[in-house]
Order: C-alpha cells, then structure tokens, then sequence
C-alpha cells in the first residue's frame, strides 16, 4: 500500500520535471527526470519501465555515480573480467539484487536486469569527463568469441534538460501493476 501511495505520489511531482524517455530496441526502458545541479553533481529521479537485458554492458562518461533505490528493487549485473572462455557473452559476471544502494563510476560495466515495476531510484553523478563517452561492451560479429568495447559520445545530450518536455507532455503511464 505505501509503495503504490509513494509511486503515485513521485508521478505526479515529476509531471513538471524535464523529462527525458529512453528506449531500448525501440520499447520504453526508463523515465529519467532532471531535478538539478549542486557542486557540480547532477541528480535525477529514475523510473524503470523495464529492464535493460537486451542491452550490452555499458559503463558511464563520469568519475562518480550514486543511487539511492526510492522503491522497489531490481538486479544488477556486473562484469568481473573479459574472457573469451567464459561463454557466450565472453565476459565473467555477477549479479546482485540491489534494495537500497548502488554505485558507478566509470570503470564500472553493468546493466540493470528485472526491474519491479514502479522502481524509482534517486541517481546523483559527478560532472562528465570531457573525453568520455559512453562505453559497451559486445561480441564481434566475425569472431563471437572475441568481446568488443565500442564508445558513443554524444555532446547534444549532455544539457537535455534544457530543452526537453516535462513529464506530463511525454508518453507516459501509471504503473499498475506492483509485485510483492
């Protein structure tokens, strides 16, 4: 009862936020609203739609991330070490079911896995590093046992929320659905 009273409770407050939607082969993934800049840091409020599992594992363009798990939970994979041995993916990793807190940095790869409907996470970042971009790891297609690293930079992206719609005038909807 208090999860779905706290979840509609956040849908709400972030109509009026920036609102930036993320999709991952072409479905909904997360909801990502800018709540603003201290020190340098940025904070967001997270919602996941679903989980990222068709996506490679990525790392971030900053030295520092935190999250705080507002409600619900979800589980997050993290690669250990590249081996070609190691199976398909040619990564070894491990999962974790995070609650509460989890932290990024990054030279951290990860992707979020079984995300409860209605999870909202506070995420707070230390500022981009100049150079960096985004970072996924992914099989070659000539040779699957051999791991690619690829990079993404996108400077446009980096103030979105200066120009962007808030939550109310986007595609969004209510969860109605909680899991125990």
């Amino acid at each position: 009862m208090l999860r779905r009273v706290l979840h509609n409770w956040l849908f709400k407050w972030t109509a009026d936020k920036p609102c930036r939607l993320i999709y991952v082969e072409e479905r909904p993934y997360l909801e990502r609203y800018y709540l603003g800049q201290w020190f340098g840091y940025i904070a967001y409020l997270h919602r996941f739609v679903s989980s990222d599992r068709e996506r490679h594992i990525h790392n971030h363009p900053w030295q520092r991330g935190f999250t705080w798990i507002v409600s619900g939970r979800y589980r997050e994979e993290r690669l250990v070490d590249l081996c070609p041995t190691a199976g398909e993916s040619g990564c070894v990793t491990t999962i974790k079911t995070r609650r509460w807190f989890g932290r990024v940095n990054g030279n951290t790869f990860h992707r979020i896995h079984d995300a409860v409907p209605g999870t909202w996470t506070l995420f707070v970042h230390s500022p981009f590093l100049k150079e960096k971009g985004w970072g996924f790891m992914s099989q070659s297609a000539d040779d699957p046992a051999q791991t690619i690293f690829s990079t993404h930079v996108s400077r446009s992206s980096r103030r979105w929320w200066e120009t962007q719609s808030v939550g109310r005038e986007m595609p969004r909807q209510p969860v109605e659905f909680f899991a125990p």
